[in-house]
Parts: structure tokens; C-alpha cells; sequence
């Protein structure tokens, strides 16, 4: 297990993959000033790393407008994308359980995962304290450990928050080194005009999932 013990990381495109320990958890900071608001903590979003049955790892990351999985390496690339030219960048912070899942709660941890995939996120069930069609990450994530049967969280898990979640685990789980900045490299950033067609379309994407989500939670 490869110990990260900067405070800055760059991505490369052969990013090692095989560091992660499955069960890990990536919470992210600054990545949501909305969600850091209204949740009173610094802690904005967070995810799980899960191999297959082949080997590779996944992230499994519960985002607008569906939940997803990426390479692990393609979500970190991802990050660095996004503090390309801003001030206040993205903290992130690998979180692995002290004690190693064993095959079966890895297993019923993929299975539980998998059967995410393309469920419609939503913070419905959190901002109106009930259960719902949707998922959100933190939600997804405390499931996601339930779902092992080594924990059972007291609180409705539609209820727990990214900052609440880190607490929560805190007894079980414990940083992997200091917290990261990742950047990417110099010859792999984008020009302005990328950067800025990129975040509309990314706007574009969030503002539709919005108006969605804002006629389901009035019904």
C-alpha cells in the first residue's frame, strides 16, 4: 500500500491504480460552497474505490444527474481538471478502512454498488429528512458500508451529510497521509476557452438535472 505523503499530487496518465485498498473512501473539500453552507461543514462530497472481479478499480461516485463509475485514474484526472485556473481548489482527503474488507463483504459491497449504477441522484430524501427514489453520496456510501455488514449506522442514511459520514467512520477508518491537492501537469492543462466551454457544459448538465429535481421535490 503506497503511503501519500505530499501535500500536492500531479496526475499522470499511468497513475497507480493499485494504491488504493478496497472500501476506500475520497472525500472531497471546497468542491461545493453550497453544500459546505447549508451542511455547516468543510466536507462537500465523497466516494468509494471498489475493484472487479478482474483486478481494476473503480470509483463509484453518486454526482448529478445519475450515479456513475469511473477509473479511478480518469476521476483524479478529473479533479485536476477542475482546479485548473482557480484559486480555491479542491482538497481531497483518502480515508481506507483500518481493518481490510474480506472477500465476502467485498463482495456484497460490489454487488450493492453495482446495482447503483444509473439510479437518479438526488438530495430529495436529505432536505426533506425521508427516503426516496434517488440517492445522494454520502447516502450512497454509508449503504455502501452497511451493505457489508460490519457497520450500522444509528442515522437514516437518506439524513447523513459528506462532513457527518467522515465523523462517522472516523472509528473505523483512518487518512491515508495528508490531505491532497491534485493538479494537473503543464502540458496536459487546458486553454481558457476549453476550460470555460467545459464548465458550461458541465452548467448545462447541472442546470437540467436542477429543474428536475425541483418539480420532484414539489410533488
Amino acid at each position: 500500500m503506497r503511503s501519500f505523503l505530499l501535500s500536492m499530487v500531479f496526475v499522470f496518465p499511468t497513475f497507480a491504480e493499485a494504491a488504493f485498498e478496497d472500501g476506500t473512501l475520497i472525500f472531497l473539500e471546497n468542491s461545493s460552497n453550497v453544500v459546505e453552507c447549508y451542511t455547516d461543514s468543510t466536507y462537500s462530497h465523497v466516494a468509494v474505490i471498489m475493484s472487479d472481479k478482474d483486478g481494476v478499480q473503480w470509483l463509484y461516485n453518486a454526482e448529478p444527474p445519475r450515479i456513475r463509475k469511473y477509473k479511478v485514474v480518469d476521476y483524479f484526472a478529473e479533479i485536476g481538471r477542475m482546479n485548473e485556473g482557480t484559486k480555491s481548489k479542491v482538497v481531497t482527503s483518502i480515508v481506507r478502512p483500518k481493518r481490510r474488507y474480506t472477500r465476502s463483504e467485498k463482495a456484497r459491497m460490489r454487488e450493492y454498488l453495482e446495482g447503483q449504477i444509473d439510479r437518479q441522484y438526488s438530495i430529495r430524501g436529505y432536505l426533506r429528512s425521508i427516503p426516496g427514489t434517488g440517492i445522494h453520496c454520502s447516502e450512497m456510501i454509508a449503504s455502501a458500508i452497511e451493505s457489508t455488514g460490519r457497520r450500522n449506522f444509528v442515522a437514516k442514511n437518506f439524513s447523513i451529510s459528506p462532513g457527518e459520514l467522515a465523523s462517522l467512520v472516523s472509528v473505523d477508518h483512518v487518512r491515508q497521509g495528508k490531505k491532497l491537492v491534485v493538479v494537473t501537469k503543464k502540458n496536459e492543462t487546458r486553454s481558457m476557452c476549453k476550460r470555460w466551454s467545459d464548465w458550461w457544459k458541465g452548467r448545462g448538465t447541472l442546470c437540467g438535472w436542477s429543474c428536475l429535481e425541483t418539480l420532484r421535490y414539489c410533488r
